[in-house]
């Protein structure tokens, strides 16, 4: 907290999916079922999901579980049956790694890692309660007051909460509590009680705004009164129970099932919610037992007193009101009339679809536009003989090798007309002069001076001056394989109803060493093994997990020295105007807006490197740059340790392979200068954010 500090939103895009929102929630940890907040929540998140949203729960300062699996397994078994359209990971202490359309945050303390999450179009709180209220004053009573000052848009629990936030200037929109109606139901008539009175009280004595000692002195009370009274304890299972001067059971945690039991067989309910209402009110009331609140203002904000008995904040007063409900059957029967006809009309799917709409409300207010990925696909061309493709290219001193990358170009063969286009920055050899003998064949050339090179600006750019249905973008040093690069390129837009992006092979140049060829077939053959159409539905095989450094470099590789996009998609979304990376960056930010990805096996180019390692240094630090700042990654936390697996690893193939001592040595160093740049640019980038 004290390191961090409040970060505007940067939003690549102000587009949405109002089918399927990309919502992150960072919640805090837990380590036991039974907590109502956490139970709020994940009951929100399995609601979401099944209306077609896309989730990532970030847990803080998750210590209670093994791995990520083992957290989510936890939310099944102990609170909600959320699905596979939900992830579950650690939060980082990195926050950049988190992107997506909205952020909320679940408590005062999320708050604080929220607050440093830019990567959204908007943050909200989602709100149970007036955190403020639960600690004496002091410091983490003002902190928990500052994170109402951080901006977010406010999801209230209640209209009480809802107008404590509206009070403060901040946007807010009310959901109500609910029930379960498929487990908290009513018993199937309604009783005199017998001679015993059975009471189901609310005991989480750890919890303040509970008020256990406030109920227990008026039980006591009414002990005094009513011989033979029978409470039933519930809510902790360690409760101190050295104040109690009545006959009492006490269950501990239960389960929803056991809470249901527990109501459906007792008399009267106790609850108090010296805060804001909470959930086992409207759940006792669900099962058709009357019960007995606090009056207090967030009470009766909530309920008119017909469906609940409120006392005021005393023993003798709370005692007095018990007792009255006791000895009046017509009394208790009325209020579980009213009571049954409030809960009525709540439900879990009714709330969440307030939250979901006031989330895309919100969304459109800040200027966030709605788009459909197969909608934008299905537009139809706005000229009738529009080029199937065009290929673009920026250049910059390409010398003669670019010649038979030219060469290849010209000689493509579709059953579709192309284009081809050159964007030059200002090339001080013949690399324009070379171009232009490729006029007749369709190939032509434009010029801008170096200073307005960007690779992401320059791209937009070329694609501008083009206007073929889809775009195949190249780099001056790749060079198609064979002359049906284009069409079977092209072809990956067939592969799937919303493929904005298609990649395609790349095959290392002969000249270049073992290591290289080998590293390069291995990636796209891994590519080749899982699905060729990637979407975040799709998603990828089970053991690249989640949130890993790989799932993030597998998802988002899209590479543009052999790739094509659906210009239809790139009016929507533009290159992003980025010093490096643009197209990784473009990638994500399709997948998260509904699109998809293909990749297209026998659409090859050549393209490999060959650099000193002082070049190597400078190329791995922009990468290790651009991943830090992007998405908040290190590609080699353990710095050693990656060097020293690449040695073991280049050791067994250069003696298995018969390789040089020589191409060895070249390729160690290779590696050092690629682990340590890397880790270089990562440092810089997360130096300068601090």
């Amino acid at each position: 907290m004290a390191r961090e500090e409040l970060v505007p939103l940067r939003p690549r895009y102000r587009r949405h999916d109002p089918r399927s929102l990309n919502i992150h929630w960072i919640v805090p940890s837990f380590g036991s079922p039974g907590a109502g907040g956490h139970m709020s929540i994940f009951r929100m998140v399995r609601f979401l999901e099944t209306f077609g949203h896309r989730q990532t729960i970030w847990l803080q300062n998750a210590v209670h579980f093994r791995d990520q699996a083992h957290a989510k397994s936890r939310i099944r078994e102990w609170y909600q049956p959320i699905g596979d359209r939900v992830n579950v990971l650690f939060l980082p202490d990195d926050t950049r790694q988190l992107s997506g359309d909205v952020l909320i945050a679940t408590d005062c303390w999320t708050a604080f890692p929220a607050a440093t999450a830019a990567a959204f179009q908007e943050r909200f709180y989602f709100v149970q309660d007036y955190e403020p209220a639960f600690y004496p004053a002091g410091e983490i009573q003002q902190i928990a007051e500052l994170t109402y000052d951080f901006g977010f848009s406010c999801l209230a629990a209640g209209r009480w909460l809802q107008q404590l936030m509206e009070e403060r200037g901040i946007w807010a929109r009310a959901w109500d509590l609910a029930v379960d109606h498929d487990i908290y139901f009513p018993r199937p008539n309604i009783a005199a009680p017998s001679q015993a009175i059975k009471i189901a009280f609310y005991a989480r004595g750890y919890t303040p705004r509970r008020a256990v000692r406030l109920g227990i002195a008026a039980l006591n009370d009414l002990a005094q009164r009513l011989p033979g009274i029978e409470v039933h304890l519930f809510g902790q299972d360690d409760l101190d129970v050295s104040e109690i001067q009545f006959p009492f059971v006490n269950h501990g945690i239960l389960s929803s099932e056991g809470l249901s039991d527990l109501y459906r067989c007792s008399d009267i309910g106790i609850v108090f919610s010296a805060t804001n209402y909470s959930l086992v009110p409207l759940e006792m009331m669900a099962c058709g037992l009357p019960l007995v609140e606090l009056d207090v203002p967030s009470t009766r904000a909530v309920f008119s007193g017909d469906e609940v008995s409120l006392a005021k904040p005393v023993p003798s007063a709370i005692a007095a009101c018990i007792e009255a409900l006791a000895k009046d059957p017509a009394k208790r029967a009325a209020q579980v009339a009213a009571g049954l006809t409030y809960v009525s009309g709540l439900s879990w799917e009714t709330s969440a679809r307030r939250v979901e709409s006031a989330l895309l409300e919100r969304l459109e207010q800040v200027g966030s536009r709605p788009i459909d990925a197969g909608t934008v696909l299905a537009r139809a061309p706005a000229l009738v003989n529009r080029r199937k493709a065009s290929i673009v290219i920026p250049s910059y001193n390409a010398g003669e090798a670019f010649g038979p990358v030219l060469d290849m170009l010209a000689r493509q063969s579709c059953d579709f007309a192309y284009d081809v286009l050159v964007v030059d920055s200002g090339s001080r050899d013949q690399t324009c002069d070379l171009v232009r003998r490729y006029a007749d064949r369709g190939i032509r050339l434009e010029t801008i001076p170096n200073s307005e090179f960007q690779h992401g600006r320059t791209r937009n750019y070329a694609i501008s001056q083009t206007e073929g249905e889809y775009v195949a973008v190249l780099t001056q040093d790749a060079r198609p394989k064979d002359e049906h690069w284009l069409a079977n390129l092209i072809g990956g837009f067939a592969m799937g109803p919303r493929v904005a992006g298609v990649i395609g092979r790349h095959e290392a140049y002969p000249e270049h060493d073992p290591f290289t060829r080998r590293d390069m077939k291995e990636h796209f053959d891994q590519l080749a093994l899982i699905s060729p159409v990637v979407d975040l539905d799709i998603g990828l095989p089970s053991w690249i997990h989640p949130g890993s450094v790989a799932w993030w470099a597998t998802l988002m590789f899209y590479s543009d020295n052999n790739s094509a996009m659906a210009r239809a998609v790139w009016q929507e979304i533009p290159y992003p105007e980025v010093e490096w990376g643009e197209d990784q960056v473009w990638a994500f930010e399709m997948l998260k807006l509904g699109f998809q990805k293909a990749y297209v096996d026998s659409a090859v180019v050549y393209h490999s490197h060959d650099f000193p390692t002082e070049r190597q240094f400078s190329v791995s630090a922009t990468e290790g740059a651009f991943w830090a700042e992007e998405f908040g990654l290190s590609l080699h936390p353990d710095e050693v340790g990656a060097i020293t697996g690449m040695k073991h690893r280049d050791e067994s193939y250069a003696m298995s392979r018969g390789i040089s001592r020589e191409a060895l040595t070249r390729r160690l160093a290779q590696n050092n200068a690629t682990v340590r740049g890397r880790q270089a640019g990562h440092a810089a980038k997360t130096t300068t954010r601090r």
